[in-house]
């Protein structure tokens, strides 16, 4: 990863100077929606092969979101993602996020043994595969796959109720 320019290292080191604020007691997907209403059409995600706006990454994330949903998770359910990292991944964990689930990364390396064992250990019924990874052989046929870059239809923000202030996050080693 390249060093940071000098315009990013004044930046963040006057941002880390500067004095601590609280933030509301909200979970953090309400917050990043505060950061797309303010700014739609800025860029939230950038790569080499494309950029994505606020607006455009919270596109992905509500239908993302509601696959979830309409698949039947529940809330603070394990939602597994499958993937290295790459464009789609804030977009996946946003929409989890957004559905109530608990984000549980599993790494494409794994061999499918383990990524069996994690999700059978973490509950998981739900796995987010990422555009780049392909879905093991062998995996329980009751999981639901879904592939965020083949989604479509309405990107309305999901109605969800406050449930994600308790877990966002599984790491299993």
């Amino acid at each position: 990863m390249p060093e940071l320019l000098p315009a990013e290292r004044d930046w963040l080191a006057r941002v880390e100077a500067g004095a601590a604020t609280s933030r509301p007691p909200l979970p953090a997907h309400r917050l990043v929606e505060a950061v797309i209403d303010r700014h739609p059409d800025r860029p939230a995600v950038v790569t080499r092969e494309e950029t994505v706006t606020y607006a455009g990454l919270e596109q992905r994330a509500n239908r993302i979101a509601a696959a979830l949903l309409d698949a039947g998770l529940s809330p603070g359910q394990a939602v597994a993602v499958l993937a290295d990292a790459g464009p789609w991944l804030p977009a996946a964990v946003l929409g989890l996020w957004k559905a109530g689930g608990v984000h549980l990364p599993l790494s494409p390396e794994l061999p499918t043994d383990r990524i069996a064992f994690i999700l059978r250990d973490a509950g998981a019924r739900h796995l987010l595969v990422l555009p780049g990874a392909e879905v093991p052989p062998g995996l329980p046929d009751s999981l639901v796959l879904l592939h965020p870059e083949t989604l479509t239809g309405d990107a309305v923000r999901p109605r969800s109720e406050e449930h994600s202030l308790n877990s966002s996050h599984i790491t299993i080693s």
